[in-house]
Formats: C-alpha cells, sequence, structure tokens
C-alpha cells in the first residue's frame, strides 16, 4: 500500500546520457536534492522491465537523484542495452514533490523511445490535482484505519456468514 510512481523504459541512444545527465543536474539543483553518478558499477536493475521478468546485472551507467522530504529516490540508471526500471514511493512527501517528479518525468520522455509510467496518483497525464489529493487522502484514510485496529486490539478476519474456511 503506497502512493507510487512506477516508471520504465530503453532509452533511444546511449549516445544520450550526457545530455539526460545535464539535465538532471539542472533538477537536483533544488533544495535537498542530491544527484549520485553512477558509472560502470556493478549492481542489478529492477527485476521488471515491459512486464517481463529480466535478471540484469553488470556495468550499470546512470543516476540516482533524491528528492527532497520523505521520498524516495528516482533511478536513472541503465544496462547495456538502455534499458532502466524505477519506482518511487511518494507518499510521505508533499503532493509538489510528487509533481515535481511527474514534471522530470516528461522532461525526460524524449530521451526514451518510450517511457512507461504508472502513476498510483492519478497526475501523469492528467495534472489533475483534485484526484492526486483525492488519492492521498483515500490512502491516509486507509493506513489511519489499519493503525486504529491494531491500536484497538489485534484484528481478527471473520468468515462471511455461512462460509466454512475448512
Amino acid at each position: 500500500m503506497g502512493l507510487t510512481i512506477h516508471f520504465h523504459g530503453k532509452l533511444r541512444s546511449m549516445a544520450s546520457l550526457p545530455e539526460l545527465g545535464r539535465l538532471l543536474e539542472r533538477h537536483a539543483e533544488g533544495p535537498d536534492r542530491k544527484l549520485h553518478h553512477i558509472d560502470d558499477e556493478e549492481g542489478e536493475l529492477g527485476k521488471y522491465l515491459n512486464a517481463d521478468l529480466v535478471d540484469v546485472t553488470g556495468p550499470l551507467k546512470g543516476w540516482i537523484l533524491a528528492p527532497p522530504e520523505g521520498c524516495e529516490p528516482l533511478f536513472f540508471v541503465f544496462d547495456r542495452q538502455g534499458r532502466m526500471a524505477c519506482s518511487c514511493k511518494t507518499q510521505f512527501a508533499p503532493l509538489d514533490v510528487h509533481k515535481w517528479i511527474v514534471a522530470l518525468l516528461e522532461e525526460v520522455e524524449p530521451f526514451f523511445d518510450a517511457l512507461h509510467v504508472n502513476d498510483e496518483g492519478g497526475f501523469w497525464g492528467t495534472h489533475d490535482d483534485a484526484e492526486l489529493l483525492a488519492r492521498r487522502d483515500r490512502l491516509d484514510q486507509l493506513i489511519g484505519m489499519v493503525a486504529g485496529a491494531f491500536k484497538h486490539g489485534r484484528p481478527r478476519a471473520e468468515p462471511p456468514d455461512g462460509h466454512d474456511l475448512n
């Protein structure tokens, strides 16, 4: 459970990495943002690309961009074929951080053959502030319900009437 932006894609050309790096450096100039460069480091790329399970290890190139205020880092880290995948949870960050990430993804999209984005906040492709706020508020409500159930006693699962679990 969480408000997360998932994205993956393949670069049009590995030759565009320096330009992409300059774009990410501009976005890292904000307060509390840090950019870490990855150059031929051994590592593991995300397990899922284009709904296929892959095991990509080996020299990786790219950047890790750490946004401010309770948001997971963004991984723009590529394998030899220019593939990358990332999921970034934003539920504990201000909504402006979620919107900033969507704007950044829109800006980097031309570097990719196809950039696939699944925004659980509903902001990608819509820029609908009300929908993003409603989804975040619903998630906060659900988390509060679960926390309340644990605070006031251990929750028990009850089978529906007339249903035998055996």
